[in-house]
């Protein structure tokens, strides 16, 4: 994983994601805003929607080499993948700032997968939603997770080219948790 150029969309593909998210957040309830945002990203991200083809060569420019996965590196990527997971937040489904792309493997494995250090208590809470649970907002706090698109990844992580080819935290215990509390 490596930090992703900051690259900008067109003036006009930016207002044409601020307008769909405006129709999310027009919703009166937060599930119906996470229903919504759910419904409307699979209806417009589609080849042929010129604000997501767009995005994707946008998205496709930051990517390192040609088209690889924000996440893994190794894989072809082919979706755009939330950071923060749209069912979890309708408010970020169409921010740029919120989007990756990611291969098909790792965007099934990340899924619905947050975490942030609470607000209130500072302790690692995660924040996805077993499948059935009342649709209610998640957890308030600082996020755990690297968001390549705004942090250097090899600030807190290592490629352990020697022995097992994981990425391999930078130091020993880290100071993610400490930093973002």
């Amino acid at each position: 994983m490596i930090r992703l150029p900051d690259i900008p969309l067109a003036v006009e593909t930016h207002a044409g994601l601020v307008g769909y998210q405006q129709s999310v957040d027009a919703h009166p309830s937060y599930p119906e805003r996470v229903k919504h945002a759910k419904q409307r990203f699979s209806s417009l991200n589609k080849k042929g929607n010129p604000i997501f083809d767009d995005v994707k060569v946008t998205l496709t420019k930051m990517c390192s080499g040609a088209r690889r996965c924000a996440y893994c590196e190794d894989s072809v990527a082919d979706q755009v993948e939330h950071f923060r997971p749209k069912s979890l937040y309708p408010e970020c489904v169409f921010a740029w700032m919120n989007y990756l792309y990611a291969c098909s493997t790792c965007n099934l494995r990340k899924n619905d997968h947050f975490a942030v250090f609470a607000h209130e208590t500072g302790v690692l809470t995660q924040v996805n939603r077993a499948r059935n649970a009342p649709v209610v907002p998640p957890a308030m706090g600082d996020v755990v997770f690297i968001d390549p698109r705004v942090e250097d990844p090899t600030d807190y992580l290592h490629l352990d080219l020697l022995d097992t080819f994981f990425f391999l935290p930078a130091r020993e215990g880290g100071d993610r948790g400490a930093r973002a509390r």
